[in-house]
This record gives structure tokens, sequence and C-alpha cells, in this order.
């Protein structure tokens, strides 16, 4: 089809791709790290001045995997609305392709 050699979108291959390719490390394995290496040494700190440091950073570690966690979810959201968005412009650009090819040919496309 003309829409398809001229923009270089083939809506079949767009429509059986997946969502969203994964890169980088597994969905929340550096954030989670992160976040409790943070919370532990907070966690530790706040312990200290409370008399418990080893208590003080296993709850500061638990807090903060979740804190990664949480990150880890949000980063992967956003790469998916992004994924998604390119899609769409894909597709709006082939269809804009095609509404044109029928124009051409005399077709009224609204």
């Amino acid at each position: 089809m003309w829409a398809t050699q001229s923009t270089g979108i083939d809506p079949v291959a767009l429509a059986q791709a997946p969502a969203q390719a994964q890169s980088g490390p597994a969905v929340g394995g550096g954030e989670r790290a992160g976040g409790a290496a943070r919370g532990a040494l907070g966690g530790a700190a706040i312990g200290a001045i409370a008399g418990d440091a080893g208590e003080g950073a296993a709850i500061g570690a638990v807090v903060g995997l979740m804190a990664g966690g949480r990150q880890a979810r949000q980063n992967q959201q956003k790469q998916q609305q992004q994924a998604q968005s390119q899609r769409q412009q894909q597709m709006n650009t082939w269809n804009r392709a095609v509404g044109a090819c029928l124009e051409a040919r005399g077709y009224t496309v609204r």
C-alpha cells in the first residue's frame, strides 16, 4: 500500500508488536536496591539517636524497598504511556497518508 511505503509504518506490524520493549534492569531492580540503601542509612541514623541503630536500619531498609518499588512502578507506567503515545502518533501519520492517497483518487475523507 502506498501509505505504508511512503511513511515506512506498517500498521499490521505495529499492532502485533509488544506494547513496550523492556530495557534496562528488571522492573524495580535498581530503584529498590537504591531505596533500601538510602532507607537503611537514614534508619540507622535515626536508630542511633533513639538508641538502636540496627533496628532503625532494618526499618529504614523496608521503607526504602517500598519507596523504590513505587518508583519502579511509576517509571514503568511512564514508559508504557510514552510507548503508547508513540504508537498513536505513528498510526496518525499512517492514517493521514491513507487519507492523502484516497483524496488523490477523488474520494472525500473526513
